[in-house]
């Protein structure tokens, strides 16, 4: 693949400028500030998006706000190409809008797949290259110093190589991946671990089916209730239609006798004298009335009294509200404990405390390079030597490029501990919270006089039921209460209404009272005769009670029948109706706390089955990526040393030509010169620097066969001659591969023009 140009339509200080490129080497020459970096960034940024590679959601590095433009909103750019067809990219970098177009034939290739194979942002780097871009930063794109290796950091070049011939990506550490599988699988543990993420859940499965036993024959009462509830309801049917036979029965035989006794009295009636029958009638009548529904009102009145001495519990709404706060106080605990906090400081501590580590060897770096300068000034100084003074731009130039590496480590550790602070608050909070629950559960126990949450949840649940029946038997009073009330209001409006007839006819007769109304017709009347028409006229108003007579009529043969005891039957069968209906509505809150646990119950195995799959695959993953690293190591490595012993012998003029790297990735390099191995960490680090470089190219060379090689100012510690070595090796490599070298010194220049070789050079001072 070749870049032919690059479009900076609005990146970082640019605008609307553009670098047309050649298919050999490119030497692109900047001083600092010149927008060289820039426009080395750039070329990752219109390729991958300033995207990390994520599937789930968009995530951005801080390149892509680094290089927001300083000028206007517009943030954008192109890239033409060559892979054998030519290619056009432009992207919009606020928005992420993406045009990848083929020129050769025409076809829009904005949304094919392979643009999001590594990352939910569009990379067109992933279609050209088939890598993500981790692994397009660590081998034919080389930032700034990202070649160099010193001797303090020997063991992390040893870790690059194990994890290239492991892995295929010199940043992926497989151990630390292995050691967070192990730690996974140590968090998830077993059914027996009790404080494990499995052992926890189980926990809690236990105690859940330990409650659904507890109401497992709750349906067969709730079945048996019913049933029983149906029978006494068909025995209530009968007994309320033996009830109407027996009144119609009794309604006949009053009849039968009222009619005997008007006849009677008609008999009895030939022989008086001629008065007002009707009115003396009517005094007996009415004075009987006046007394019954007196007496009747008293008997009412004492019985209203025994019904308002039964107490009403008030307090059951308290139980029930507390018997559902236990409920919602347990929920809220399982939310709670199912948040870990503290899993995530840990892992933020030893985020911060790398960070830090880094952080101070910049700063070790940098004062170094400070003493450096105090020191070549001094010499200088001393020994009179100024031209001396011109070997302060190397660590001046070091101490600079550090700088910015130290404010970004700087401002990692700032958000890594405004993140624990925040843990650290939520922490508090979910403490916090658990405590008040417990102060509420103290609370009910003291209260309910229990020592733990199963026995105050039985408590309440047996007291509401106990309290449940005796309010309903309170109701079932109040509403006769409310009954006797009325009756006893409907009977005085009766009694006034009488009394006011009775004052009517003494009014009429012009007596005083009844007595003296009564002897006024005692006198026209013969006394046998009257005595029994009044007998028989008493014992039809009893009889009748206000009835009207024809309405007791009803043609029937009248039989000696008991109606009291079918009364008695009838009482008792709707007293335990009552009791058998409470009994099912107690038992239907109980048959929807057990479908409620059992819901629970299905939940929580869904998420112990999500634990045990989550082990598995766990499991799986570990032992691949064991598998992986030795098929990786087997197939790999041999070629990868092959090509660093081709490579390093280039660019070191055959002083060095042959390397082995052992099992635990110890790496030797064979010096010609005497004829031996040595030790890599007891080499210079101008040579380390070339044995990386030669790695770097070997995995480019193994795994991407067409990519141009970019390089950003990565010879600053290369003497001349080690530069010379490798513009030579480039060159050859050039026949093959786009070479693209960023530099901020002539150097490079100076060298390939002595060397006569052919290239590209575009000054960035002139863009």
């Amino acid at each position: 693949m070749k870049i032919k140009e690059i479009g900076l339509v609005h990146f970082g200080k640019f605008h609307n400028k553009s670098l047309e490129l050649k298919p050999n080497i490119n030497l692109v020459f900047g001083t600092n500030e010149s927008g060289k970096s820039t426009t080395f960034s750039f070329l990752s940024g219109i390729l991958y998006g300033f995207a990390r590679d994520s599937k789930k959601r968009r995530l951005y590095d801080n390149d892509k706000e680094k290089y927001k433009p300083w000028i206007g909103e517009d943030y954008r750019g192109y890239l033409e190409l060559s892979n054998r067809d030519d290619y056009r990219i432009e992207r919009d970098f606020n928005s992420d809008d993406l045009k990848f177009i083929n020129l050769t034939n025409g076809k829009d290739l904005s949304n094919i797949r392979e643009l999001n194979k590594y990352s939910r942002v569009k990379q067109p780097g992933a279609y050209l290259f088939n890598i993500n871009k981790d692994i397009f930063l660590n081998t034919f794109f080389v930032a700034q110093l990202e070649t160099r290796v010193d001797e303090s950091t020997y063991d992390s070049f040893r870790s690059k190589v194990s994890n290239i011939t492991k892995n295929k990506s010199e940043n992926i550490n497989t151990q630390k991946a292995i050691t967070i599988l192990e730690n996974s699988l140590k968090e998830l543990g077993k059914k027996t671990w009790t404080k494990s993420q499995i052992g926890i859940e189980q926990n809690k499965i236990d105690e859940i089916n330990e409650k659904i036993y507890s109401l497992e024959g709750v349906f067969l009462d709730y079945s048996n209730a019913l049933e029983e509830l149906s029978k006494i309801n068909k025995d209530i049917d009968i007994l309320n239609i033996n009830k109407e036979n027996f009144k119609l029965n009794e309604e006949q035989k009053i009849y039968n006798e009222v009619i005997k006794k008007k006849k009677e009295n008609e008999r009895l009636e030939d022989g008086l004298n001629n008065i007002n029958k009707d009115d003396y009638e009517n005094i007996i009548k009415t004075e009987e009335e006046i007394n019954n529904l007196e007496e009747e009102i008293k008997v009412l009145n004492n019985k209203l009294i025994n019904i308002n001495n039964l107490n009403y519990y008030e307090n059951i709404y308290i139980l029930e509200e507390d018997y559902e706060k236990i409920h919602e106080i347990n929920e809220e605990l399982r939310i709670l404990d199912s948040i870990n906090y503290s899993k995530e400081m840990e892992f933020l501590l030893v985020d911060i405390k790398e960070s830090k580590n880094k952080s101070n060897k910049v700063i070790s770096i940098m004062a170094t390079a400070i003493l450096s300068c105090v020191v070549i000034v001094f010499l200088s100084f001393y020994f009179k030597f100024y031209l001396l003074n011109f070997l302060l731009i190397i660590p001046l130039v070091y101490f600079l490029l550090k700088i910015n590496t130290y404010k970004v480590s700087r401002e990692l550790i700032e958000r890594l501990e405004n993140r624990m602070n925040s843990l650290k608050q939520k922490s508090f909070e979910k403490t916090s919270e658990k405590k008040k629950m417990d102060l509420v559960l103290e609370d009910l126990f003291l209260k309910y006089n229990v020592e733990d949450k199963l026995e105050l949840e039985k408590y309440l649940r047996e007291e509401t039921k106990v309290q449940t029946l005796n309010n309903y038997k309170v109701d079932l009073n109040k509403k006769e209460s409310s009954e006797i009330k009325d009756r006893i209001n409907e009977i005085t409006v009766i009694r006034d209404d009488l009394r006011f007839k009775l004052s009517e006819l003494l009014e009429e007769y012009n007596v005083s009272d009844v007595e003296e109304l009564k002897e006024y017709f005692v006198e026209n009347i013969s006394n046998s005769k009257k005595e029994k028409i009044k007998s028989n006229n008493n014992y039809i108003k009893m009889l009748l009670k206000k009835r009207d007579l024809e309405s007791l009529n009803h043609n029937i043969e009248v039989l000696d029948l008991d109606s009291s005891k079918n009364k008695e039957t009838l009482h008792e069968k709707e007293l335990e109706k009552a009791k058998i209906e409470e009994k099912i509505n107690i038992l239907e809150k109980d048959i929807k706390l057990l479908e409620e646990l059992k819901e629970l119950l299905i939940y929580k195995n869904k998420n112990l089955d999500k634990l045990i799959i989550k082990k598995e695959n766990t499991n799986k993953a570990l032992n691949s990526i064991l598998k992986l690293q030795s098929k990786n190591r087997d197939n790999i490595l041999p070629t990868l040393v092959s090509n660093m012993n081709e490579i390093i012998s280039k660019i070191t003029n055959d002083k060095y030509n042959s390397l082995i790297i052992d099992d635990e990735f110890n790496i030797k390099v064979k010096d010609n010169n005497i004829n031996s191995y040595v030790e890599l960490s007891s080499l210079s680090s101008g040579t380390i620097d070339q044995v990386y470089l030669a790695f770097r190219m070997s995995v480019l060379n193994t795994f991407i066969k067409d990519a141009p090689i970019v390089l950003d100012d990565h010879f600053l510690q290369y003497d001349d001659l080690r530069l010379k070595s490798t513009l030579k090796y480039l060159n050859d490599l050039s026949k093959e591969k786009q070479i693209i070298i960023f530099s901020a010194t002539f150097r490079e220049k100076n060298i390939l023009d002595d060397l006569n070789i052919n290239y590209n050079f575009i000054d960035m001072r002139c863009i």
